[in-house]
């Protein structure tokens, strides 16, 4: 503290000013001892550091002993100002910091909170950093593949802020229990669907033509991911670049003249049958995909390798 808050009796000491209010101006916020609260949040969330010190008017002990005691973080105990008594485990909450909303969520995993023009903004906002990173990504591997067509860039078409914008819209008004999604936007969905499918319906703007990439949100039994897409003016299917958390394997072969010869060849490099599944190693039935760069294959999720189906993948690129 840079200024103390009471005497050794514990009264507040002498003021210049009559009357006037003592504010305790600390590192990061101030205290007002007349209301027995501070005037703003607490600035580091745990205040694990404090726990000693508060009890002792900022004057922090000779060892701090167990200072990093997450109990007394949340007991009464010693505590002048009562500081580090609130707790949602026992509904004590001193500094009214803790809101209805929060407990509801804490308690029961649920969030039912309608979206307000803050989470449109914030979702518009979010959005469009993903969009743009998926279009940085799109057109770094268009950069260094030479077999995809000259035009097959993301600068020829600018309607992918219109589909970010669409997206954080649409997120701001997911609901949950838990692991459970909702979203009343669904039933205005091209098509109906669910919510990765309402994303993938957006990825089509201008009857499939739109020449951008897309990251969608897709949740299938063998884990969520995030994957990138771009819809192709070409081919009016979409090449997919999937996440390094979805890859297992890499591996570069020599194009064998279809994509079963492929798989065979890329399972060989391993000591594997033709039609292994990969489950023994990863627990889930994975699949081989060609990758838009020739002679270049991962081994992903078969669950979600078939959810973004259909795509354009080596054998309609490599044997052009």
């Amino acid at each position: 503290m840079d200024s103390a808050s009471a005497d050794n009796v514990g009264n507040e000491p002498p003021r210049l000013i009559p009357f006037a209010h003592l504010v305790v101006q600390m590192r990061n916020r101030a205290y007002m001892p007349q209301l027995g609260r501070f005037l703003q949040p607490d600035p580091n969330a745990t205040a694990l550091t404090l726990i000693e010190a508060t009890s002792f008017h900022g004057r922090g002990m000779g060892a701090l002993v167990a200072a990093f005691d997450v109990q007394g973080l949340y007991g009464d105990g010693m505590n002048l100002y009562e500081y580090l008594g609130s707790s949602p485990w026992n509904s004590s909450d001193p500094l009214g910091l803790y809101e209805w909303d929060d407990f509801w969520e804490d308690a029961f995993s649920a969030n039912f909170g309608l979206p307000g023009p803050s989470d449109f903004i914030t979702g518009a906002l979010q959005s469009l950093v993903e969009e743009y990173s998926a279009n940085l990504d799109w057109d770094v591997e268009w950069a260094l593949n030479w077999d995809l067509p000259d035009d097959a860039h993301s600068r020829l078409d600018n309607r992918w802020v219109v589909t970010a914008m669409g997206r954080g819209l649409y997120d701001a008004f997911d609901f949950g229990i838990g692991d459970h999604r909702f979203n009343p936007l669904d039933r205005f969905a091209v098509g109906s669907g669910s919510k990765s499918r309402f994303h993938q319906r957006r990825i089509g703007v201008g009857g499939g033509s739109a020449n951008f990439s897309a990251r969608i949100h897709i949740k299938v039994k063998s884990g969520s991911y995030h994957v990138n897409v771009f819809r192709s003016p070409k081919y009016k299917h979409k090449f997919v670049v999937f996440p390094e958390s979805a890859i297992k394997e890499k591996v570069r072969i020599t194009p064998q003249g279809n994509s079963d010869a492929d798989i065979a060849a890329a399972n060989a490099r391993f000591g594997k049958s033709r039609r292994y599944n990969w489950v023994n190693e990863y627990g889930v039935p994975c699949t081989w995909h060609h990758d838009n760069v020739r002679g270049r294959l991962y081994l992903v999720p078969s669950d979600l390798h078939n959810r973004v189906k259909p795509h354009i993948g080596g054998g309609k690129t490599w044997y052009e």
